[in-house]
């Protein structure tokens, strides 16, 4: 059986130190976290071990943190 992509949502959090400490809102499992676009592109700078998130509505570059979060949608 193949998973439709179309059906992945990656999320983001916020906060990319604490966001993934905090324990999750089950009522809303997307809060404190920020959708990740189809047309944003992640940067990798392997010097400084950080990946870095680009919207593609501003130029202006996001750190992601050491997590990410994925929802299937049914």
């Amino acid at each position: 059986m193949l998973l439709d992509a179309k059906r992945v949502k990656l999320l983001r959090y916020n906060d990319p130190v604490l966001g993934p400490r905090k324990l999750p809102n089950f009522e809303n499992v997307t809060d404190g976290k920020s959708v990740i676009d189809d047309r944003d592109t992640f940067t990798v700078d392997t010097d400084k071990h950080i990946v870095m998130l680009q919207r593609d509505t501003d130029s202006e570059l996001t750190a992601v943190g050491s997590q990410l979060v994925y929802i299937i949608s049914s």
